[in-house]
């Protein structure tokens, strides 16, 4: 993506408009969530996964924002990958059965690939809209994925 003359941002040759959407979208998402605290969320202490049953050393493990549920990343990544790849973001939550702690975004970031995350916040921004009786798609037959005020 480069600045053209007017200023408005170009995309290389051969980029789908599509593309360009969700990019803007992730950058915008990133940017969003580094205005906030520097985020952490690596166990200090050693644990048990409570997935695998694995023993994760202190510093290995990743510790859940509000609920404070340890588990090691590939148990997480395989979870979120799961319910991402299944179209089920807005079903992200700790994966204690018996705990309701919706996963934020960057808990999610700090655990996906780039791609991944990119089909997350496309799926959260499409149940947003869809949700809001005073947000519709753009009309456009080319499907231009903008999202409009009523």
């Amino acid at each position: 993506v480069s600045v053209g003359e007017t200023g408005r941002m170009r995309a290389p040759p051969g980029t789908s408009r599509s593309a360009m959407i969700a990019s803007a979208e992730l950058r915008h998402h990133i940017k969003r969530e580094a205005k906030q605290e520097v985020y952490d969320p690596i166990c200090k202490a050693a644990f048990e996964c409570p997935v695998c049953m694995d023993d994760i050393d202190a510093g290995d493990g990743i510790c859940l924002d509000e609920c404070k549920h340890a588990y090691c990343g590939e148990c997480l990544l395989g979870y979120y990958s799961q319910l991402i790849q299944n179209n089920k973001a807005d079903s992200v939550v700790c994966p204690d059965p018996t705990c309701d702690h919706k996963i934020t975004s960057r808990e999610v970031r700090f655990v996906v690939d780039d791609t991944l995350f990119s089909k997350y916040v496309k799926f959260c921004r499409t149940l947003e809209v869809n949700k809001d009786p005073e947000t519709k798609w753009c009309p456009n037959p080319m499907g231009c994925s903008t999202a409009i005020k009523r």
